[in-house]
């Protein structure tokens, strides 16, 4: 069987989920290795380096991150909820991750702050910032971070904030907003 079938960003790769026999395997080109116990829970993630890939997997009612290929003996912390994997095109990993009640951002195994949720970070071009939206006391706004996950701005709040993307030199932060019963185009110099 082969499932869970995703091409890397650039179309040059493919991973996917396989089973042969009883054996469940993740497959990146030409190259397998066993899949851990779990279950995926989003596609997997092909890095832009195409030296690994990432899935989120739920066992136990824990989710956690792991990154087939490299070889690394780094223990992802388990979380209650976590989703929106993403990685910067120097390899460094984002995903937003939910203990208890609070959401936090997880960049390379470092906790953000904790709002009442966050959803789909975005690396910018060159690697050294990060967007994602977040909700707290009801409010919706952007939050600027580091790559350790350390805010470095969080943008007014709105009634709703859509999706980030980053200008392609990197400077500046787009994304769309509704205020009352306006929808309005936000470019934000960084």
């Amino acid at each position: 069987m082969i499932e869970q079938l995703t091409l890397s960003d650039d179309g040059s790769s493919v991973t996917y989920c396989a089973l042969r026999g009883r054996k469940r395997l993740i497959v990146l080109g030409d190259r397998e290795e066993p899949f851990p116990e779990g279950r995926l829970q989003e596609l997997p993630v092909v890095r832009p380096d195409k030296k690994g890939v990432g899935v989120l997997l739920t066992s136990q009612n824990r989710f956690f991150l792991h990154q087939a290929f490299l070889n690394s003996n780094e223990k992802s912390k388990k979380y209650d909820e976590a989703a929106n994997l993403t990685y910067s095109k120097d390899g460094r990993y984002a995903y937003a991750a939910r203990k208890g009640q609070d959401w936090v951002i997880v960049v390379n195994g470092k906790e953000g702050p904790q709002f009442d949720r966050v959803v789909s970070p975005v690396f910018s071009p060159d690697g050294k910032r990060l967007v994602y939206r977040a909700r707290k006391d009801g409010k919706r706004f952007l939050v600027v971070a580091d790559i350790d996950g350390k805010t470095i701005k969080q943008h007014p709040a709105y009634e709703q904030v859509f999706q980030p993307a980053f200008t392609s030199d990197g400077t500046s932060v787009a994304y769309g907003v509704k205020d009352g019963n306006k929808l309005v185009w936000k470019v934000e110099r960084l």
